[in-house]
C-alpha cells in the first residue's frame, strides 16, 4: 500500500529519508556557475587547507599577482575576474577575442581531509559563434601566456607554503 504517488510512481514511509536526503543534497543557494567545470588545460594543483581557507588564500596570492579579482564566494570555494587585459590587467568592456583578453576562474574543491585541490583556468575566447554558447568558446590560454605565468607564481607560491607533507 503506496503512501503518496508523486508523478506516478508510489512511494511509502521507507523511501522518505531518501527524498529527504536527495532534496538536502541540492544547494538551489549556491554561487558557483551551475553545470561549469574547469577548461581542459586548467592548472590543478593540492594544498593542505580546507576549502574556505584555501579559497582566500588564493583569491589574496592572485591580487598580490595582479589578477583582478571580483567575485570570491568562500562559502562555494570559487573564484573569477571579469574580462580583463592581459597586459595592464585592467577590467576591460572590450570584446572578449583573442588571448589579449582573459578571464581567471577558479574552483576549490575538497580532497583527503584538511586539504584541497584548486582548479585554475586562464580562458580567452578566439572566436565569436552567436550560435555557440559563449562558455564553450572559452579555451584555456598557452601556458606561455603571460596570465597563466603569474596564475601559476601564485600556486607555487600556496604550494610552497601549504603544499602537502611529506611524511619524514
Amino acid at each position: 500500500m503506496s503512501l503518496f504517488i508523486i508523478r506516478g510512481i508510489h512511494y511509502s514511509w521507507h523511501s522518505i529519508p531518501l527524498l529527504v536526503l536527495a532534496a538536502l543534497g541540492c544547494n538551489p543557494n549556491s554561487t558557483r556557475p551551475p553545470q561549469m567545470e574547469p577548461v581542459p588545460g586548467a592548472i590543478h594543483s593540492e594544498v593542505e587547507l580546507l576549502p574556505d581557507l584555501a579559497t582566500q588564500e588564493l583569491a589574496d596570492q592572485l591580487l598580490v599577482d595582479s589578477i583582478p579579482i571580483t567575485v570570491v564566494q568562500i562559502r562555494d570555494a570559487y573564484l573569477e575576474t571579469p574580462w580583463f587585459d592581459a597586459a595592464t590587467g585592467v577590467a576591460t568592456d572590450r570584446r572578449p577575442l583573442g588571448p589579449e583578453v582573459v578571464r581567471v576562474r577558479a574552483w576549490i574543491d575538497p580532497g583527503k581531509p584538511n586539504h584541497s585541490h584548486l582548479w585554475v583556468e586562464v580562458v580567452y575566447r578566439p572566436l565569436a559563434d552567436p550560435s555557440v554558447p559563449s562558455r564553450e568558446l572559452d579555451q584555456q590560454v598557452p601556458p606561455d601566456h603571460p596570465v597563466t605565468i603569474r596564475v601559476g607564481r601564485s600556486i607555487e607560491t600556496l604550494r610552497d607554503r601549504f603544499g602537502p607533507r611529506s611524511p619524514e
